[in-house]
């Protein structure tokens, strides 16, 4: 007898459906099939695949969009624009095949060729369970590589329904591993076909994720979690800031590598920030993500939502005190509900100096010296995204020096989008994903002399 997993909705905490999970035989076969079909991705192939796989995304967006708010609770707006963010990939994907060479000469007599590396393994998370599966295998595809799947067992539903309106065809490229413990995904990682992994995640799981595809050797691109800090300088636009801090963080319910944890404020526009920061949060409640009135909907599990609790409190008992606290819609259901939460310190130590929160709980402080930011930004080593607010923040990246992150968003928070590469610094991964240089995380090169 197969074996299932009981798929739990953060809306109610109930259990909505069971699906299987993918036995050991399974992924092994699958992952044997994919090495052989990998002669087939031809050029031509590779440009249906994406093209007829961003028509099926865009031609099921409610039924996809619906199975978004069900499994992980965003809002319907959310879900939908994740929709088309997902679909989005497929097509910048298929814009850039022509742009990618395949063949050159460097030198008379030396040709470079261009090879993909084979089967690539693509280990998503849950966050965004559309679009983080289409960041992946859209330039997998586009590289030459058939792509194992495997996506978060917290978004299972959205990923069997996204294999379901695929054209079935392309199944002999894109196959997906419903595989849900550690030894599934080593497994995974040790078949012989595998010959570059992708995975998005937490730090702690991305270094056992590298350490195994070390073991082969395979490389891999490590998205890992981001400790991204929050800059409003002297002069700073106070209700600007406030607006983009608050949209950012609540969106996806603030679970995303890419979210603020900490926000640094300068002495002088505090009060301003903290003023503005209420208004939008008193527009923007928490609740049922079906109900039109909520702004952002629940964390995706009750581990979660205890785990913020604990840092909160770990925050409040170094003396930090919280400053805002959105609301919740009633709505009668016992989902994960946990409101935005801003705690403002009293002294430069916090629980969030080395987690990221990964929920909409952010811990504020304020500086007058920038030098003084400067130096505790040097420590922070999940180096992903650093946003940057003020009239010139060019002199304050200045002042980083060798402090890199992976983005900087100065004056903004859209830091993303499909053509821009995104990744981080030492604890926050390595490799980057979108744009060509996605593509290229997944080829190799084959250099030819001719005698």
């Amino acid at each position: 007898m197969s074996q299932t997993l009981e798929l739990v909705s953060p809306n109610t905490g109930r259990v909505f459906c069971s699906t299987p999970v993918t036995s050991n035989a399974e992924v092994a076969a699958a992952c044997d099939a994919l090495a052989v079909a990998s002669a087939e991705l031809h050029a031509d192939t590779r440009r249906a695949v994406l093209t007829e796989v961003e028509a099926a995304i865009r031609v099921n967006r409610a039924l996809l969009s619906q199975a978004i708010v069900l499994e992980v609770g965003k809002t319907r707006g959310e879900a939908d624009g994740e929709v088309d963010y997902a679909a989005e990939f497929f097509a910048a994907a298929a814009r850039a095949l022509p742009m990618q060479a395949t063949s050159t000469e460097s030198a008379p007599g030396r040709r470079i060729d261009v090879a993909p590396l084979g089967v690539a393994l693509l280990i998503a998370p849950y966050n965004d369970p559309l679009a983080g599966l289409a960041r992946k295998i859209a330039p997998a595809i586009a590289a030459g590589c058939p792509t194992m799947v495997k996506p978060s067992p917290l978004s299972w539903h959205v990923a069997r329904v996204f294999e379901s309106v695929m054209p079935y065809a392309y199944h002999a490229w894109i196959r997906f591993a419903f595989v849900a413990t550690a030894d599934g995904v080593a497994r995974l990682i040790r078949h012989p076909g595998v010959g570059v992994v992708s995975f998005t995640g937490s730090t702690a799981v991305g270094r056992e994720v590298a350490m195994a595809a070390a073991s082969r050797p395979i490389p891999v691109v490590l998205e890992l979690g981001g400790n991204c800090p929050f800059v409003v300088l002297e002069n700073a636009d106070a209700g600007r800031a406030a607006a983009d801090f608050v949209d950012r963080k609540i969106r996806a319910a603030g679970q995303a590598c890419s979210s603020i944890t900490r926000v640094f404020v300068h002495e002088s526009v505090r009060h301003a920030f903290l003023q503005a920061v209420e208004q939008e949060v008193s527009r923007r409640p928490c609740g049922l993500s079906t109900d039109p009135r909520t702004a952002y909907g629940p964390v995706r599990t009750s581990g979660l939502a205890a785990r913020l609790t604990a840092l909160a409190d770990a925050e409040a008992a170094s003396g930090a005190r919280v400053v805002l606290r959105g609301e919740v819609v009633k709505s009668g259901e016992k989902g994960w509900f946990w409101p935005f939460t801003l705690a403002e310190r009293s002294g430069p130590q916090g629980a969030l100096d080395e987690e990221e929160s990964f929920g909409p709980f952010a811990a504020m402080e304020s500086f007058t010296d920038p030098a003084a930011v400067v130096d505790r930004l040097r420590v922070n080593r999940q180096r992903l995204v650093a946003y940057v607010y003020g009239p010139q923040p060019e002199r304050f990246v200045a002042r980083l020096g060798d402090i890199r992150f992976g983005s900087l968003g100065l004056n903004t928070t859209r830091i993303q989008g499909t053509q821009v590469p995104t990744g981080g610094y030492l604890d926050a991964g390595y490799g980057r994903e979108g744009g060509r240089w996605g593509i290229e995380a997944f080829q190799t090169t084959v250099n030819t002399a001719i005698g």
